[in-house]
């Protein structure tokens, strides 16, 4: 995907509004005592019938305000978290068709150069009544605040609009985010970062949102420790937020991915946690355990319906295993109800912004985060850092003889391979790869015995006091488990060796 380079960059902030709110956000004091401009901007998106700008990063679009037309050049959002960063190119034309020759100047000028005689086709329209303000917070940060309200629409299809836009345009990313709480507080909103362009292109091609892994980290060797925790949260925050389309959806992936992006900010607290101030941190690991578990119990069902029982039917046959698909899918489907709640509640904003905020916050001022060896370069930092996550997970393994030792074990290990992949670029990369290699396998290892631990858990809890008739799926569904469980414990003794004679890289 296209990422900004030297040119110019927008850097926003959105937020999805609640019916009938725009009324009382305009009465918080912050944006009532500014006069608001009031427009209707009509705005076509044009591509290549195989959509080669979108494939490639890019969107284009013109963009009407009366009897002036815009177009514009956008590129792919960087790993910026809850507010990305991308680039943004504007002229003005004559018609409501892009002029293709504009791009020459821009990073998708090899893209332009091989449209020859294809054509830009206008594939959806965005119709928007537009309220801007424009703020000048703590003297010298500029944001641009926009309400919209209207639709997207894709030749039959129509979707609406409603959202908040905070754009900073000059200045410190801390007062922009601090004005997002102060509105966040007066009326609820939820975090809503897929753009009206990548809505519009889902709407026209009838594609399912998408559900992105983690962006590979690579942190300068120079960089301070306080600027590598608000990269490292950055990058989990992005992960997060760039599967809220997908969750909404209720897409297994899009939920999976969201619960990784939770986890990976958890372990980043965990790996910082002896510099950070122990009161912040506490709160936002007591938020993420509360998310992560909403989203890890419908993970759990999913794996149950999706890999689970289809691995049963596939090993004893599908006779019994079979009877157990419907009650299970509606267990499954059960659990969605706690997951939407959790994307559209106060407490995933709240959390992503207030991350977001300290984090900011401690670039400027390093003793606002913690201590001051935040100021630090990580490099001379991350070896006390890491030692301590893998004294822990030493220490847990001599002990892992009990299905709760086990599951602790999995737990810190986990979060040890986590912190090695945010300090992975300090490092030389065979090192590391040897060492993450033994990591990631004894986590499988733990992850296969956690799994059918969970298992006939999961399926008692499914069956309830009515499912004495399918006892003999659940029968074999227990056996199959506990086999599988067996299996992994014989090969334990091993891969815990191994991964004790593995080197630290650090």
């Amino acid at each position: 995907m296209a990422k900004p380079d030297a040119g110019p960059v927008e850097i926003e902030l959105k937020l999805r509004l609640p019916p009938g709110s725009h009324a009382a956000l305009e009465q918080v004091p912050a944006l009532s005592a500014v006069r608001a401009e009031q427009r209707r901007e009509i705005t076509r998106y044009f591509d290549t019938e195989d959509r080669a700008l979108f494939a490639n990063g890019f969107v284009l679009r013109v963009r009407s305000r009366g009897n002036r037309r815009i177009q514009t050049l956008k590129s792919a959002p960087s790993d910026g978290g809850v507010a990305p960063a991308r680039g943004e190119w504007e002229w003005p034309v004559e018609r409501e068709e892009p002029d293709a020759a504009l791009l020459a100047e821009t990073p998708a000028r090899d893209i332009a150069a091989t449209l020859d005689g294809r054509r830009l086709e206008a594939l959806f329209v965005t119709d928007i009544e537009r309220s801007t303000r424009q703020l000048v917070l703590d003297d010298d940060t500029h944001v641009e605040v926009a309400l919209d309200e209207g639709t997207i629409e894709a030749g039959d299809a129509r979707e609406k609009v409603d959202e908040l836009e905070l754009e900073l345009k000059s200045g410190a990313l801390g007062p922009l985010y601090r004005l997002a709480i102060e509105l966040h507080e007066a009326v609820p909103m939820w975090l809503a970062p897929e753009s009206k362009s990548a809505r519009g292109y889902r709407l026209r091609d009838g594609t399912a949102p998408r559900a992105p892994h983690a962006t590979k980290l690579r942190l300068d060797p120079k960089v301070r420790t306080n600027e590598a925790f608000r990269v490292i949260v950055a990058s989990g925050l992005s992960q997060i937020l760039e599967n809220i389309a997908a969750a909404e959806a209720a897409a297994p992936e899009g939920i999976h991915q969201l619960r990784i992006g939770l986890r990976r900010v958890r372990s980043a607290l965990v790996l910082f946690a002896p510099l950070l101030e122990p009161n912040a941190a506490a709160l936002f690991e007591r938020e993420l355990k509360r998310l992560g578990q909403v989203f890890g119990e419908r993970r759990d069902r999913d794996v149950l319906c999706l890999q689970t029982l289809p691995a049963v039917a596939h090993d004893l046959g599908a006779s019994w295993i079979d009877r157990l698909r419907p009650p299970a899918e509606a267990y499954r489907a059960s659990a969605n109800g706690p997951v939407q709640e959790a994307l559209h509640g106060a407490g995933l904003t709240s959390l992503a912004l207030g991350l977001a905020a300290w984090c900011e916050e401690g670039l400027e001022h390093p003793a606002h985060l913690g201590h001051k060896r935040l100021g630090k370069r990580l490099a001379n930092v991350a070896p006390d850092l890491l030692d301590r996550m893998a004294r822990k997970v030493a220490r847990r393994a001599k002990r892992a003889d009990t299905p709760e030792s086990l599951h602790g074990l999995r737990k810190s290990l986990k979060k040890l391979r986590y912190s090695t992949e945010f300090v992975a670029g300090l490092y030389k990369p065979k090192a590391v790869k040897r060492y993450r290699k033994r990591c990631e396998a004894l986590q499988e290892l733990l992850g296969t015995i956690n799994d059918a631990r969970v298992t006939p858990r999961l399926a008692d809890d499914m069956l309830g006091v009515r499912g004495t008739e399918l006892a003999p799926a659940f029968a074999q569904l227990a056996a199959w488990s506990a086999e599988q469980e067996r299996k992994a414990l014989r090969r334990l003794d091993e891969a815990l060796t191994k991964f004790r004679r593995t080197e630290p890289f650090w």
